[in-house]
């Protein structure tokens, strides 16, 4: 099949699900080959399968960062997105309900929006974003080998009491919208951002900083419009090589401080 190629916000099917580590940091990551069904034209689902897209994306269950006793960072916004697309996948479950129970999920759509990512003078789509497929599109924001029995229970060690944790309790943060009457934006994946030096500003959470960008966005814009400009500004800060897996609260102080000031509203 043919690879998805263009940004947009997309219908699909999940048609394989695997959990293992990935990439030189060894991040447990579910690796999702998703068949495209529909693309969103505005308010409605248009049928676009005859161009049998697909395309894998690459969630990431950790950060990268300085392991302590609690191992790495856990990756919160990956997993509140797999909570929404996958009601069935409740506190009780563990991570390998999703690869154990794939065939199942094949079946059911979800929504996945995808962006253009240029590195190298190479230019390639990639899944930013997944939720819950619904009537009407919402608009924010395969391959792989399973694990074998040694990583996933590495992987169950560092992780299980971590998810349990973050996932038995709370509501999940909504990002604040920036005008009255504007739907609220779902936050955007995780890029880094520059390394704390002597000035740098004060720490502080995603929201925050996403609060902060959505402050500064034009009021005429959508939400198309506002997701493109918070790549455009990422990749300006921090280069083509983004990885969307670390970020710490100090890097979310940086990208508080200095999008905002960078919204081109031209």
């Amino acid at each position: 099949m043919p690879l998805c190629n263009r940004a947009g916000t997309w219908g699909a099917y999940p048609a394989s699900i695997v959990i293992n580590e990935t990439g030189p940091n060894n991040l447990a990551t579910a690796v999702i080959k998703y068949e495209i069904i529909h693309e969103a034209d505005g308010p409605e689902w248009v049928d676009v399968s005859a161009e049998k897209m697909e395309i894998t994306g690459y969630h990431y269950f950790e950060k990268k960062g300085k392991e302590n006793q609690t191992g790495r960072p856990l990756n919160t916004s990956t997993i509140d997105q797999f909570q929404d697309a996958f009601p069935n996948w409740t506190a009780d479950k563990s991570m390998w309900w999703l690869q154990d129970n794939a065939r199942d999920l094949a079946g059911d759509l979800v929504q996945i929006t995808t962006y253009i990512d240029t590195y190298e003078n190479k230019r390639r789509v990639k899944v930013g974003w997944l939720s819950l497929y619904r009537d009407k599109p919402s608009y924010g924001g395969g391959g792989g080998e399973p694990a074998d029995s040694d990583t996933r229970q590495r992987i169950s060690n560092r992780l299980q009491a971590k998810l349990r944790a973050h996932r038995g309790g709370g509501t999940k943060p909504v990002p604040p919208s920036k005008a009255a009457g504007r739907p609220s934006l779902p936050s955007r994946p995780k890029p880094p951002v520059p390394r704390k030096s002597e000035d740098a500003p004060p720490a502080c959470t995603d929201g925050e900083a996403w609060a902060a960008f959505v402050a500064a966005v034009p009021a005429k814009w959508g939400d198309e419009e506002t997701d493109r400009e918070w790549f455009r500004i990422l990749r300006e800060l921090f280069g083509d090589e983004m990885d969307e897996a670390t970020l710490s609260s100090e890097d979310w102080g940086a990208v508080k401080a200095k999008a905002p000031g960078m919204v081109n509203s031209a």
